[in-house]
């Protein structure tokens, strides 16, 4: 029977590689595009360490940009190591080790957690639990789709703390089962909840060892707890305030949750709705008819998990279906703008896998024992078992089919979730790619019928117009774009200042790309297009700065170093006056250096060239607060608030200046 778990386990990597062996060039997906593509940082590795210090270099989008230093490290060597972006090769194959070197873990824990309740085939059983994991479709939602390598991460890295914890009696001694469990939170916080799955397993397997209650390990769970609860803080602190998760109306979305978590439950048995968008909104009411089912699912799973714990035999089901709910917290109880997205599944599948897999063999089993053929029932489960596995590879492998393209990962999504506009905005995207113009029109009025002020969308339109030839159209719509994007939508500056210098209004542009370079100093397309301009309208002075801040950034970049060469021996003379733009782009390069008070000074300079810049009084309102300047923030945030009412980052300096003042006061 050893010898059987390790030719099943060695089958099921054999087999996992098959199916996943047309994924390694793979298209870049959705924020692939913002965190890899498009982000500088990545592009040196001299940025390491930036990224355990500063969370706005993990993306090129601010509303995206989080703290994930792990992850975003794995993503600037893949670059190195490939060369680029040219190809995805590297990315995918750093990935899918990962995802075998989980499998490896998984089969481990599995092993362990079912010998607790039956030593005879718990090996084979784990072998096929790891199996159903690694083949079954959705995992290759995560596996195929890059950035949600820290889902992958941060799976693999619990797990090897479990397993840590369950068979090194030094790793526990010495607490360093926490370790990798550390590494998997700064890869994404969805770790943070392994001292809620170490506390489940020692409950149900390790009471009775304890003995008396004395003897119960609250130290090692305390240790677990400890370091969980620090590295989530430091997560939270260290994830810039641009950060924008959506969601709405966070209760809304938290009571929609135990829905959708139904949902998942169902794909783990037939994925047959995976799409890489679903386009699902929060229930109206937490009294929704759906909503009550999602309830009574919840229920049905604390008392499947109740009755499961009574009985040592069962407890192997209960650990896996606590798990399944455990790994779900997180992403249930922070409102996110999806409110269901399939790689989700990936790491709470792993307790579907645990349980489902044992409650089979216990069936069979039962069923064995009952009609006096035990091994008969064995075999042919197994066969059925075999088959069934054969059928998730395939659905696994037509998925790596699928994410192979944006072009036929949203055709598929837009077949499957035709009220989705995420689908419709990213086929339209594809289609745009192969000028199938009226086709990709079609996709984005789609869009923008439902929601005129949706900034993408309008960008998109625009971009269409233009290649169309008509320039009237295009401007509305990239003009609307920036006004509905505002501060989240760096890309949106940079196709409008493209039109507006093939307009001839070469100084707007300038000024655009300015605004767009000050929301993301990482974003490759804006600053390229800002220093091409200042080059092409000899504002030297402008130009030598930009390159300087731009090689801060990366220091390799190419362009950067061009223009910089260009000008080397060029009078300062020769500059135009400088404007508020690239005062405040000075500004706002000092504040993500921690020279507040250069910050302030530049600022101030803005504003004296341009009185009702409320971008400046922003600028001021940040630098005061990391100042302690409270008040001085307090009154700047207003008047960027009485010149733009809708600034978001108005509002987010108005909130931190308020609970300075009100920290003081206390």
């Amino acid at each position: 029977m050893r010898q059987l778990q390790w030719i099943g386990l060695a089958m099921v990597l054999a087999l996992t590689a098959i199916v996943y062996s047309e994924h390694f060039h793979g298209a870049f997906h959705i924020d692939d595009i913002h965190t890899i593509v498009n982000n500088a940082y990545i592009r040196d590795l001299s940025h390491v360490p930036q990224f355990f210090t500063d969370g706005t270099t993990s993306s090129s989008q601010p509303g995206n940009q989080t703290y994930r230093p792990i992850l975003t490290t794995t993503l600037a060597i893949d670059y190195q190591l490939g060369g680029g972006t040219a190809d995805t090769l590297a990315f995918h194959i750093t990935s899918f080790v990962i995802f075998l070197c989980l499998g490896l873990c998984l089969f481990q824990l599995t092993r362990a957690v079912y010998s607790s309740a039956d030593e005879r085939h718990a090996g084979i059983v784990a072998a096929f639990a790891t199996g159903w994991f690694m083949l079954h479709p959705v995992s290759a939602e995560a596996v195929c789709y890059i950035v949600q390598r820290g889902d992958v991460l941060a799976a693999f890295f619990v797990v090897l703390g479990m397993v840590l914890y369950i068979s090194s009696p030094l790793s526990r001694k010495y607490g360093m089962y926490v370790i990798p469990v550390l590494l998997g939170i700064l890869s994404k916080p969805i770790a943070v909840v392994f001292p809620l799955l170490l506390l489940t397993y020692i409950l149900l397997f390790e009471r009775k060892k304890a003995g008396a209650a004395r003897a119960f390990p609250w130290s090692q769970i305390v240790i677990a707890m400890v370091a969980a609860i620090a590295a989530g803080l430091l997560v939270n602190a260290m994830t810039p305030d641009s950060y924008q998760p959506g969601g709405g109306d966070a209760w809304l979305y938290r009571f929609t949750q135990p829905y959708v978590l139904g949902f998942y439950f169902v794909e783990w048995f037939a994925p047959l709705w995976l799409a890489a968008d679903h386009g699902w909104q929060v229930f109206e009411s937490p009294f929704a008819v759906q909503a009550l089912v999602g309830y009574l699912f919840i229920v049905a799973m604390a008392a499947a998990i109740f009755f499961a714990a009574r009985r040592e035999r069962t407890r192997p089901i209960a650990f896996g279906l606590a798990w399944y709910l455990i790994a779900n917290l997180t992403t249930s109880w922070i409102a996110l703008n999806e409110v269901a997205t399939d790689h989700r599944m990936f790491f709470p599948n792993i307790g579907l896998a645990i349980a489902v897999s044992w409650a089979i063999y216990l069936l069979v089993d039962t069923l064995g024992h009952r009609f006096k053929a035990v091994k008969v029932a064995h075999y042919v489960a197994g066969g059925i078992c075999a088959i069934g596995l054969l059928g998730y590879a395939y659905g696994a492998y037509e998925r790596t089919l699928v994410w192979q393209t944006e072009e036929s990962l949203w055709a598929d999504a837009v077949a499957k979730e035709p009220q989705s506009e995420r689908a419709h905005l990213d086929y339209g995207l594809a289609l745009l790619r192969r000028k199938a113009l009226p086709e990709a029109e079609t996709q984005f009025a789609e869009i923008l019928r439902r929601r005129p002020d949706y900034a993408i969308a309008n960008l998109d339109m625009g971009i269409v117009k233009h290649e169309q030839g008509k320039d009237d159209e295009s401007g509305q719509y990239l003009k609307h774009a920036v006004e509905s994007g505002r501060e989240s939508c760096p890309p949106c500056y940079y196709y409008y200042a493209m039109y507006l210098n093939q307009q001839g209004q070469v100084d707007e542009a300038i000024s655009i790309l300015y605004k767009a370079y000050a929301l993301s100093s990482a974003n490759v397309e804006g600053r390229e297009l800002l220093m091409e301009l200042l080059y092409k309208q000899h504002r030297v002075e402008e130009l030598r700065k930009v390159t300087a801040a731009v090689l801060t950034v990366s220091p390799g970049d190419s362009r950067a170093s061009y223009y910089q060469s260009l000008i080397a021996n060029t009078p300062a003379a020769t500059a135009m006056p400088a404007t508020a733009e690239s005062y405040l782009d000075l500004s706002g390069q000092a504040y993500r250096d921690g020279r507040y008070q250069d910050c302030i000074d530049n600022a101030q300079k803005a504003l004296e060239l341009k009185p009702d810049f409320a971008e400046g009084y922003n600028n001021l309102a940040a630098a005061n607060n990391k100042l302690g300047r409270y008040d001085e923030a307090k009154q700047a945030a207003l008047q960027a608030l009485k010149l733009d009412p809708q600034s978001r980052f108005a509002q987010i300096n108005l909130a931190a200046a308020e609970r300075g003042l009100a920290t003081g006061h206390k």
